[in-house]
C-alpha cells in the first residue's frame, strides 16, 4: 500500500523515508500541493498519541522553536479521537550523519540518523531531529527513554543506565561524534579517531566518562568543543584532511 499522509488533501507524497521508528509511526517526504514546498511528516501512530507523546513533542518543539540547532515546527496535526498524529517539519536536504558517514564509509551501518544537514554540502548547518522520547524537565518519565533506546539503540545507553539526566546526553553526544570520527557506529569495532588532536580526543573522553560526575556540563560544552576544533578540508576523492 503506497504511503498516504494524515492530511491528503494539502501534501502529496514524495517518498517513504522510514517505515516506523523508535518514536514515530513514519517518517515521510511530502510536498505541499500549493506552495510546492518539501516537508518532512512524522506521523506518530494512536498508542502514542494516546500516551501524550505526540504533545509532548509539539510543546518541546514550540520551545525551541527560536534554537539555531533544531528542525524547525511548520504545523501539526492531532485526530480528536487519539488515533493519530502528524507533525511537519522542515526539510534538511543533505540528509542526516548517516548519509554523510555513508559517503566516507558506505559498507557500515551508523547509527546517528537524527542529526540533520542543510544548506551547502562544504559548509552545512546542523540539525537535532526527533524530539519523541524527549522529557520536559526532572520529573519526566524516562522510563519511555530507556525503552526506546533499548529497542532501537542499546549501544547508545549510558554506564548509568537506567538513571538517565542531563549527562547521559553529554555522553551520548561524545558517542555521536566518535561515530563521525571513525565512519562507523558504536561500539562495533570501535577504535581511537587519526588525525585528530590530543586535545580534542581528551574532550570525547570527558564525555563518555562512567561517572556522570566527571562529564562537562551541556552548558559548557559547547565552547569547549569550539576551542579545539580543527579545520577540516576536503581532499580529492570525498576524503577528508584534518590539521
Amino acid at each position: 500500500m503506497a504511503p498516504r499522509s494524515n492530511k491528503p488533501n494539502i501534501y502529496s507524497v514524495e517518498r517513504e523515508l522510514m517505515t516506523t521508528g523508535l518514536c514515530n509511526g513514519g517518517i515521510l517526504l511530502v510536498r505541499n500541493r500549493e506552495t510546492g514546498k518539501k516537508l518532512i511528516e512524522k506521523k506518530i501512530e494512536g498508542d502514542a498519541v494516546r500516551a501524550a507523546r505526540a504533545t509532548d513533542e509539539i510543546e518541546i518543539l514550540k520551545q525551541l522553536r527560536n534554537g539555531r540547532y533544531i528542525t524547525e515546527l511548520i504545523s501539526s496535526y492531532i485526530d480528536s479521537d487519539l488515533r493519530y498524529a502528524s507533525l511537519w517539519l522542515e526539510y534538511c536536504e543533505l540528509g542526516n550523519l548517516d548519509d554523510l558517514i555513508r559517503r566516507h564509509a558506505p559498507e557500515r551501518d551508523p547509527v546517528p540518523d537524527n542529526i540533520l544537514l542543510t544548506g551547502s554540502r562544504d559548509n552545512p548547518d546542523v540539525r537535532l531531529a526527533d524530539f519523541g522520547c524527549a522529557v520536559g524537565g526532572p520529573l519526566g518519565d524516562l522510563r519511555s527513554v530507556e525503552s526506546a533506546l533499548r529497542r532501537g539503540h542499546p549501544e547508545f545507553l549510558p554506564p548509568e543506565d537506567p538513571n538517565f539526566s542531563e549527562l547521559s546526553d553529554v555522553y551520548q553526544l561524545g558517542l555521536t561524534i566518535l561515530c563521525l570520527a571513525t565512519l562507523q557506529r558504536f561500539p562495533d569495532r570501535i577504535y581511537e579517531p587519526r588525525g585528530y588532536s590530543e586535545r580534542i580526543l581528551n574532550v570525547l573522553a570527558e564525555c563518555m566518562e562512567s561517572d556522570p560526575r566527571d562529564r562537562p556540563g551541556s552548558d559548557a560544552l559547547p565552547d569547549k568543543l569550539h576551542r579545539q576544533r580543527r579545520k577540516v578540508e576536503p581532499l580529492p576523492g570525498g576524503r577528508l584532511h584534518i590539521r
